[in-house]
This record gives C-alpha cells, sequence and structure tokens, in this order.
C-alpha cells in the first residue's frame, strides 16, 4: 500500500502546484479587465456608433467562459483568445469579476489620462508575472514529460544514455555530412527555426552521442530540458574553476598580472546579468526537437508538422 501513498501525494502535490492561488485568480481577473477595457473604449472611439458595446460585451463574456477556441471567428473570441496566447487557460481567472472590473473601467476611462492607464498596466502586469511564470512554467514542463513518456513508446525511438531520444530515417548518410536542422522549442507555443547547418552547429547534447547515431537520411532528436541543463551546469562549473585559476595567479603575481580575455568576458557578462535582474523568475529550460537531415542546397524547407504524441499530450 506504501507503494502507492508516496506517489499520489507527489501527483497531488504537483496538481496544486499548478493552480493559481485564489488572490492571483483575482489580480488576473482585474488585471485582464483593465486591459479589455482599454481595448473595447479603443474601438468605440475609433468605430462610433458602428460599434454596439453592449453586444460585443456579451460576445465577450460568452468567448471567456469557452475552454478553448482554436480559430476565433469574431473580434471578441480573438480577444478572448488572447488569454491562451498568454498560457492562461479559464480555470486561470474569475470570469464574472472580469466581467464586472471591465464594465467599472469603461466608465472610468474616458476620465483618466492615458499615461495614468498604461502606468497601472504595466504595474499590475509586473507584479502577476512573478506569480504566474512559476506556474505556467510548472504545467509546461508537466507537458513536456508527457510528451517524452508517449514518445518513449513509439516504435522506433530509441533512448540514448545521455537521455536524448532519438528516431532515425532509413538511409546510408552520415550525420557528420547534414547540412539542414529544424528546432522546435516548447510544447504550449512552440516556436521553430530552420536553418542550415553543418554538424558544428548542432546542441552539444546531440554532438556528445554522435559515435552512436546510426546512418539515415534524417535524425530527429527530442533532448529533455534536463540534459540541457545538466549541460550548463558543467560549464558554470568549468568558468568558476577557471575564475578560481585566475584569483590564484593574481595573487602569486601580487595583483599586477593583466586580467586574461575570458576573465573580462565573464565579468563582462555578470555586469549584465545584474543590470537584467529585475526579480523576475529566470526563464525555464524547454524541451528541444530537432530534426536534421541531408538534402541539396537549393532543395525547399520541408514543412513542420506536430507529431501525434504532441498533440495527445495537448
Amino acid at each position: 500500500m506504501k507503494a502507492y501513498i508516496i506517489p499520489l501525494i507527489v501527483a497531488c502535490s504537483l496538481l496544486h502546484a499548478q493552480e493559481m492561488p485564489q488572490q492571483v485568480r483575482h489580480d488576473l481577473s482585474e488585471h485582464h479587465g483593465l486591459l479589455f477595457a482599454a481595448r473595447v473604449h479603443t474601438m468605440q472611439e475609433q468605430l462610433g456608433s458602428a460599434f454596439i458595446t453592449d453586444d460585443f460585451l456579451k460576445q465577450l463574456d460568452a468567448a471567456l467562459k469557452k475552454k478553448s477556441i482554436a480559430k476565433p471567428k469574431t473580434l471578441a473570441e480573438a480577444m478572448a483568445a488572447s488569454l491562451r496566447e498568454d498560457g492562461l487557460e479559464a480555470r486561470d481567472f474569475d470570469n464574472a469579476l472580469l466581467m464586472k472590473h471591465l464594465n467599472k473601467m469603461l466608465a472610468e476611462l474616458p476620465k483618466m489620462k492615458e499615461k495614468d492607464v498604461e502606468k497601472k498596466l504595466v504595474n499590475q502586469s509586473r507584479k502577476l508575472a512573478r506569480q504566474v511564470i512559476p506556474i505556467l512554467q510548472q504545467r509546461e514542463s508537466a507537458k513536456e514529460k508527457r510528451v517524452l513518456e508517449l514518445n518513449a513508446r513509439r516504435s522506433g525511438v530509441s533512448t540514448l544514455p545521455n537521455g536524448v531520444q532519438m528516431e532515425v530515417q532509413p538511409g546510408s548518410g552520415s550525420i557528420r555530412a547534414v547540412n539542414r536542422i529544424m528546432v522546435e522549442e516548447g510544447i504550449s507555443d512552440p516556436e521553430r527555426t530552420t536553418t542550415q547547418c553543418s554538424v558544428d552547429d548542432l546542441p552539444e547534447a546531440v554532438r556528445r552521442v554522435l559515435d552512436q547515431v546510426p546512418a539515415g537520411s534524417a535524425w530527429t532528436f527530442w533532448i529533455p530540458a534536463e540534459v540541457t541543463d545538466a549541460i550548463a551546469r558543467e560549464g558554470e562549473d568549468s568558468k568558476e574553476e577557471e575564475a578560481d585559476r585566475e584569483a590564484l595567479m593574481d595573487q602569486l603575481a601580487g595583483g599586477n598580472r593583466r586580467k586574461s580575455f575570458n576573465t573580462l568576458q565573464r565579468e563582462r557578462e555578470e555586469r549584465e546579468r545584474a543590470q537584467e535582474d529585475d526579480g523576475f523568475p529566470a526563464p525555464r529550460t524547454t524541451l528541444q526537437k530537432i530534426t536534421v537531415w541531408q538534402d541539396a542546397a537549393e532543395a525547399p524547407i520541408r514543412p513542420f508538422s506536430h507529431s501525434t504524441q504532441t498533440q495527445n499530450a495537448k
């Protein structure tokens, strides 16, 4: 019995951690009420009598109650869908409170200065980001884990010793001769880039396992965030060791030694990080899907489509 209790506790704690606290739901509703009111106010000014506010608000209320909006058909649905683009879900805000605050602000906006509205929106946004981003990151991490679990069950996908998953399209080519790469990062809102490349452009996690990669014509790798983070930590350890050596050399030279290029570069990076640090959570490393292949330089870039596993995970 005990063997089942611990996983259940962990699972429940993860689910709870992915829920927005009540106060955050309240703040999100208030913030988006103001944000949407500003947009509606702009439409009122631009369209005049052609814009029927009451009808639009009814459409918006109905759209906000939908769990998902795949293809918005109206302005109201597009506005509601913008929440999903931010990674939020219907459960993350109080719809009634959002609409109440929207109506309240529509009455107050004509009396407010534009710069005051913008300042209020920025302050609300900054406050919410510190609370909401970690929760959205937890959700994304759970989705990525599910994608990897489902992917590992597929025929043709193998898991390499370092944790990278791999699928090979049959052929006789060597990965060292690839000339195209397609990178997809993230699950909920993936960013995709496709460019020409050489083996030196491949991620470190892939280059480390080249001797384990069989011949083929195309290769797809799924690189878990944990693998990328582990390699990054190795790099940080190397920087710390280098810094220790530099400090020792300075000590032996009595402080008269010129700083090396690497030391100057590291100090500059540290200053830049300090300037950029405004209290926001650090960006989370995401799952990477890398496809590389061999083809003629003039060949068209191949279109990308989500795998069945990715769609199911959503």
